[in-house]
């Protein structure tokens, strides 16, 4: 159902950056951004020098290292690049929820719909046509808290690489990845009373 929603609109405006700039002022700018990044240049509408998160950073120079050799890049092919990556991200985050509640919190309807409810939220459409890179957050988010409740279970090295690798990826992505740090210590501490309790 996401990709019946998204593939057919997810080119919208990327052959006229001037038309994303009159409907969106933040994806024009997040565009300009990352064309800065690919290309060094800074077009006419270009708004804002803040770095928003490193994912534009990365995605940049591996389209010039190695995708420009094989094909033409421009400004809206980099921005088709982004959206279908953070198409991906969205459709690994329903998947990593699927299975994070089926093994913490039981199989079933209560799986079911955690994810239809998540495939159903009304920001999915703005955030899939869009160069934010909140679906990489939330995939990153998702994994990592996974991996933070198998902490809980089992304080296996692992565990806590899996968890703290996550949360590190989702700081570079976009600082929101600071807020499951916490957490990780919290399953940590709580990981061991729960193991010393009889």
């Amino acid at each position: 159902a996401s990709l019946a929603l998204i593939v057919p609109t997810i080119a919208n405006d990327v052959s006229n950056p001037d038309l994303i700039q009159y409907f969106s002022a933040d994806e024009g700018g997040l565009r300009d951004e990352a064309w800065y990044y690919y290309s060094g240049e800074k077009r006419a509408s270009f708004q804002w020098d803040i770095d928003y998160g490193l994912e534009m950073v990365y995605v940049a120079g591996l389209s010039r290292a190695v995708l420009s050799k094989f094909m033409k890049i421009g400004p809206g092919t980099l921005a088709l690049i982004l959206r279908w990556i953070h198409l991906l991200s969205w459709l690994g985050a329903l998947v990593a929820l699927w299975l994070l509640v089926g093994r913490h919190f039981g199989k079933g309807w209560g799986q079911a719909l955690a994810v239809a409810l998540m495939a159903v939220r009304p920001a999915f459409p703005y955030f899939m046509n869009s160069l934010k890179p909140e679906p990489l957050v939330l995939l990153l988010i998702i994994v990592g808290l996974n991996y933070t409740l198998r902490i809980i279970e089992t304080p296996a090295r692992n565990n806590v690489v899996i968890a703290v690798a996550c949360s590190a990826a989702d700081m570079v992505v976009k600082f929101s990845g600071i807020f499951l740090l916490p957490v990780i210590v919290g399953a940590l501490y709580l990981g061991d009373i729960c193991r010393d309790s009889p």
